[in-house]
């Protein structure tokens, strides 16, 4: 029997809700139409950032089972309710006259390839969530018939994912992660397999550390690193898009439209969304020591599946409510759309999000689908 507490693993449960409950207000957000500024800060990591949490529970082992038994899981998991979302968006798109029948199959093929910008809105997640679930399985299966259940072959596990990420940025001849051109954003998968493996990593050692246990210098490590992640997350929301452009500019000018001024730019932007994803992290560690508002924004946070699923729908019918109320100006207001998105959220996790849970959740394998399962 473990040593740890149900105390322990229920805190752990609640900061991982918490933190996905942060990423999804930040993609609910973005989609607003928000600040330069802002749209930087949340698209430089929002992404990144629910593959590191989806990559906490796939461990750098292989699953126990049959790779067609997992195969099998992942489809029931994943694509399951991207197919029953997609047409439950044109759904309502058909029944509120935003698109004709005649549109359809059209559409639906578009949305049969999965891939980023051409399905509605976040849709492609899952159609890329597949993939590199999918392959990080994989690879571990390959490398421990190889090596064996050993640190070496973990190791191996975690550096062919990084190969992947360089082969994604360095060789496609596109960009990927926001631009991504083949079937199911297999190509999006080259970038995002990395930041799902640092997930399948890192999870062990997050959930084990303890501020407290921690002595007078690693506290003090720990805020010195903290305040500097807060400080960059301030300056990215008010700075963000004038420094960046800057720093391509200079990265241009030393190399002169060499490949490498591209590849250290992709490297600064790493580094960005590893700094936002840390912020996020220990925000949500600290929210989790929060009794009474940890237990609600990790109830609503636990739906993240759904919140992905609906949001274009909730989207709509509160457009929808916000013009009949007469508070469309506000929509121009960046602080006014973060409180819209959250209520947004919240509205869903009592309503569609619950009643579709109720009657789909075996269809998809789990009574309460998280991208992290």
């Amino acid at each position: 029997m473990s040593s740890v507490k149900l105390s322990d693993q229920n805190e752990r449960i609640a900061w991982v809700d918490i933190l996905r409950f942060l990423g999804m207000s930040l993609i609910y957000w973005g989609h607003l139409g928000v600040s330069n500024n802002i749209v930087l800060y949340i698209f430089s990591h929002h992404v990144p950032l629910f593959f590191f949490i989806s990559g906490f529970f796939a461990g750098l082992l292989p699953k126990e089972g049959s790779f067609l038994r997992f195969l099998w899981k992942k489809v029931r998991g994943i694509i399951f309710p991207y197919i029953f979302f997609t047409l439950l968006f044109y759904a309502v798109q058909l029944a509120m006259g935003q698109i004709r029948f005649s549109d359809l199959p059209a559409a639906l093929l578009v949305s049969a390839l999965g891939i980023r910008n051409r399905v509605p809105g976040p849709l492609w997640f899952f159609t890329c969530l597949f993939i590199v679930v999918i392959a990080f399985e994989l690879i571990k299966r390959i490398v421990c018939a190889v090596l064996g259940s050993s640190k070496a072959g973990k190791v191996i596990v975690f550096l062919l994912a990084a190969a992947l990420y360089v082969v994604g940025i360095c060789f496609l001849g596109h960009e990927p992660a926001q631009s991504p051109e083949w079937f199911w954003n297999v190509d999006s998968a080259f970038v995002y397999i990395f930041y799902y493996a640092l997930g399948a990593l890192f999870f062990p050692l997050i959930r084990k550390w303890k501020y407290r246990e921690k002595r007078s210098f690693g506290k003090v490590l720990f805020f010195v690193f903290f305040a500097l992640s807060l400080a960059f997350a301030v300056f990215t929301c008010l700075r963000g898009a004038a420094f960046t452009a800057q720093v391509e500019a200079l990265f241009q000018d030393l190399f002169r439209g060499h490949v490498s001024a591209e590849i250290l730019f992709e490297l600064y932007a790493l580094l960005s969304a590893l700094i936002m994803i840390f912020f996020e992290l220990c925000l949500a560690r600290m929210i989790a020591l929060i009794p009474a508002v940890s237990r609600f924004l990790a109830f609503v946070g636990k739906d993240s599946l759904y919140h992905c699923g609906n949001e274009l729908i909730v989207k709509y019918f509160g457009g929808l409510l916000i013009a009949y109320l007469g508070l469309r100006p506000f929509m121009n207001n960046d602080w006014f759309l973060l409180l819209y998105s959250i209520v947004c959220m919240i509205v869903l996790t009592f309503t569609l999000n619950l009643l579709e849970r109720l009657l789909l959740g075996r269809l998809f394998g789990n009574g309460r689908l998280s991208f992290h399962k």
